[in-house]
């Protein structure tokens, strides 16, 4: 009679089904882990304000308290501080509105989608 002894009793290996289920669940648990961390980082931001204030968005959205008497022109391909001094006082003198605009932007160019503050005198 023959009696076989493991070569050490505390090593056990599991079968390959389990080392799937033990895989598949941790590649679970880290998607999981991942998307719950995006939606969080969404949320925070939305709770502080700080999302839609790229250039493509709306005038008001999210851009700093300003005087009521002010106005915000967003800047459209082809706009120069000539034209928007034009279209914002049409028929008027508009130098010393061209000469206060050119004063906000320091002599600056202007970039589509910027939003520059119209200040009414």
């Amino acid at each position: 009679m023959t009696t076989l002894v493991a070569s050490h009793p505390l090593r056990f290996r599991p079968s390959a089904e389990v080392v799937r289920r033990r895989r598949l669940g941790a590649a679970t648990l880290l998607l999981g882990l991942g998307l719950f961390m995006m939606l969080g980082t969404l949320a925070l931001q939305g709770a502080l304000g700080r999302t839609g204030s790229g250039p493509l968005t709306a005038a008001g959205a999210g851009s700093a308290l300003r005087l009521a008497s002010d106005q915000v022109w967003v800047v459209q391909p082809g706009d120069t501080v000539w034209s928007i001094a034009q279209a914002v006082e049409p028929g008027a003198d508009v130098r010393p509105l061209v000469d206060r605009i050119d004063a906000q932007l320091k002599g600056g160019p202007l970039y589509p989608g910027e939003r520059i503050l119209i200040p009414k005198t």
